[in-house]
């Protein structure tokens, strides 16, 4: 993924948008092509990154459950942060505070079962 390539349309996307303020649906349009090819470009960087990963897991030979748990984690904080930047981008912070706390929450009952993976080991640690 081209960094400098995405923030340059950012940047060019946010000063024309600026330019065009008294233009509403024009404004608009802009900033939603814009946030669509950052998008896109976003989703076909994992893609090809989630072949890195899945053989990076086989060579470590790590549970799948853990895998499980960490995939889960990382959508509740993308999707979330998502959420929430979109809630205050439309004025609603008390909105977005809302959705980060549940997903604060969620991402501990997520990973409640590594919780007690840590506890056994630390336990078992301490017996010896």
């Amino acid at each position: 993924m081209d960094v400098i390539l995405i923030c340059s349309l950012a940047v060019v996307s946010a000063v024309v948008s600026k330019l065009l303020e008294s233009d509403k649906e024009m404004k608009s349009l802009l900033t939603l092509s814009a946030v669509i090819l950052i998008g896109v470009q976003c989703v076909a960087a994992l893609s090809g990154a989630a072949d890195a990963i899945e053989e990076f897991l086989k060579e470590i030979e790590l549970s799948e459950e853990y895998v499980r748990i960490m995939l889960k984690a990382l959508g509740i904080c993308i999707t979330g942060k998502l959420c929430s930047d979109c809630c205050k981008d439309c004025g609603e912070n008390a909105l977005a505070s809302q959705v980060e706390l549940v997903c604060r929450v969620s991402l501990v009952i997520v990973s409640l079962p590594l919780y007690k993976t840590v506890m056994k080991i630390a336990l078992s640690l301490i017996d010896n």
